[in-house]
């Protein structure tokens, strides 16, 4: 990298212990410049999502703090909730593009006063549009147990355009609730390419960089990857777009039923959201007999082929759902409000075949949590005001469809619709990817998106291999610490590969997350987990605290200035 350095002639360079700044560059001056352009990066380089309701300064600089203490320990991990989150708003930009073009074509509303950008995509990822019930209108009914305010997720966002009720606000004022300083972001940068210019001149006049350098650099590019990513989100935002309106009750219930916030909370060892099934897969949409909707489906018997009919009783006529063209079910889900207020006769009811969903067929159960907050009245009002919703808006009634197959007591003038139940709201705005954002990518691409991240990372330290250590046992351990975070990074880029690429690797890889593997497998995986992840997080740990540690000894090279006049001839 700079002066290759021997194992065998390591003791015969001079070395110094600490040396005064006054004289040139010196050991504090070298420890306060590393250590402030990498804190100032990583700290300025945060733009977590809006917080929960009430948070206090405490609870702020505890959340503020894992995530920068993330940032340093492990870079590559901020990095992908930094992707996650622009892919998500990206999407969602497109969407809404789509949405409001086809609105403003159809003249269902006054034209909007300002465009949909960027920074309204990453604002309402964020977790920046909310039902709050203290702003609900004064003769509103209770009907959420538990929550006072619900954040809407990426895939809320699209619904309530397609609804209509997009919020229509100046990018001026969401970016005015940032706290996002230009001048300290310039003069953080700045700082950044002063060291990496620094060091670019030690390392041409061949001059010894320090370990605690080479460590500084590999977090400056990090930062420089989640400055790019995070460009257009507002920092440090702390309050919500709380959405008003009497139309908000009606489409909150939805939502709300709609998602996981409304479901049983299960408590245990492990438990998965995927296990948590929400209160609106438990109801079907009846039409009213007679109405436009039930003469739109109709049952047509469909005899099996002689094969599938083996073992089976030949009387036997499986039934099957097939649509009629009629006005509504045709329309569109884009439909703006104007339009909507045509009614769709009908009212949730409980499926009658339906079971409550009880718990996952899993090798590790999990136990329902009991909660007596949610009255029966409250339940009422809520699903009185989900059925508004329902017949109100084109673009919810679009999310209810026929079974796949239905069942003897869809026979006869009983026809339901069965609801599609997207992740709509939830209790926070989280920062770590999940299907709070919007699908992008496969969760194999994430994976090597990742651990590529962590194989760079680990190839900046491998860059230092031939520099100087204050001991033997340092050079050898920081050499096995950067290699091991280098090659298991590119070993779970194979494994993600093989993934998306090998069917039974990933039905293999479904079955094992869902808890359904046998037991023995998960004690032998999670036995190498744990050693491989031990490992990983003491390597991690050994390059950060000896970059630090090996300031006690170095070259005495190291503290020389390089002349810049041999660098730049013309100077």
């Amino acid at each position: 990298m700079s002066q290759d350095v021997a194992p065998n002639r390591q003791d015969e360079i001079p070395t110094v212990g600490w040396v005064s700044d006054p004289n040139g560059r010196g050991t504090l001056g070298l420890i306060i410049s590393c250590l402030l352009t990498l804190g100032f990066c990583v700290w300025s380089a945060m733009h977590l999502n809006i917080p929960v309701k009430k948070e206090t300064q405490l609870q702020y600089w505890l959340r503020s703090l894992k995530w920068v203490a993330l940032g340093v320990l492990i870079p590559e991990l901020v990095i992908l909730a930094a992707w996650r989150q622009w892919l998500s708003a990206r999407k969602m930009g497109k969407e809404i593009e789509v949405i409001l073009d086809e609105e403003a074509s159809k003249g269902g509303h006054s034209p909007r006063r300002y465009k949909w950008t960027n920074v309204h995509s990453f604002y309402a990822g964020m977790g920046g549009f909310v039902f709050d019930v203290d702003f609900f209108p004064s003769d509103s009914k209770e009907m959420l147990p538990r929550h006072s305010r619900l954040t809407l997720t990426a895939s809320g966002v699209i619904l309530l355009a397609k609804c209509g009720h997009l919020p229509d606000i100046d990018r001026d004022f969401l970016w005015d609730k940032s706290k996002a300083d230009g001048l300290a972001k310039a003069i953080v940068c700045l700082q950044a390419a002063w060291m990496i210019l620094q060091t670019g001149g030690r390392l041409i006049v061949r001059q010894p960089v320090t370990l605690l350098e080479v460590n500084t650099i590999a977090h400056i590019f990090c930062a420089f990857v989640i400055y790019a990513l995070w460009w257009s989100k507002p920092r440090d935002v702390h309050e919500p777009v709380v959405l008003q309106g009497e139309w908000v009750r009606p489409i909150c219930a939805y939502m709300y039923m709609s998602s996981r916030v409304s479901g049983q909370k299960l408590k245990g060892l492990i438990t998965l959201s995927s296990w948590i099934k929400p209160e609106l897969d438990e109801f079907a949409w009846y039409p009213d007999p007679g109405s436009e909707l039930t003469s739109e489906l109709v049952l047509e018997p469909i005899r099996l082929d002689s094969d599938s009919q083996e073992g089976q009783d030949t009387n036997f006529i499986e039934l099957q759902y097939r649509s009629v063209t009629s006005p509504v079910s045709t329309r569109s889900s884009n439909m703006s409000t104007n339009e909507a207020k045509t009614v769709v006769n009908g009212a949730l009811k409980k499926r009658p075949e339906h079971t409550l969903t009880g718990l996952p067929d899993v090798v590790i159960k999990p136990t329902v949590e009991v909660d007596n907050s949610d009255t029966f009245e409250k339940q009422r009002n809520r699903i009185v005001a989900c059925e508004e919703a329902v017949r109100t808006y084109p673009a919810i009634y679009a999310l209810f469809s026929p079974p796949n197959k239905p069942s003897i007591y869809n026979i006869g003038s009983t026809v339901w619709l069965k609801p599609e139940t997207p992740h709509l709201v939830t209790d926070t705005a989280t920062n770590w990817p999940s299907d709070y954002y919007l699908p992008g990518i496969s969760g194999e691409l994430m994976g090597i998106a990742l651990w590529l991240s962590s194989t760079l990372y680990g190839g900046i330290h491998i860059a230092a291999w031939s520099e100087y250590f204050p001991s033997h046992a340092e050079r050898y351990v920081w050499r096995m610490s950067s290699t091991y975070i280098a090659s298991a990074g590119m070993f779970w880029v194979l494994m993600c590969v093989a993934g998306n690429q090998l069917t039974w690797a990933s039905d293999y890889w479904v079955r094992f997350v869902q808890l359904r593997a046998w037991k023995i497998e998960y004690a032998l995986l999670g036995f190498g987990a744990t050693i491989c992840g031990v490992s990983y997080i003491l390597a991690r740990f050994f390059l950060v605290v000896d970059a630090v540690v090996s300031l006690r000894q170095l070259p005495a090279g190291a503290y020389d200035t390089p002349d810049w006049t041999t660098i730049f001839p013309h100077l």
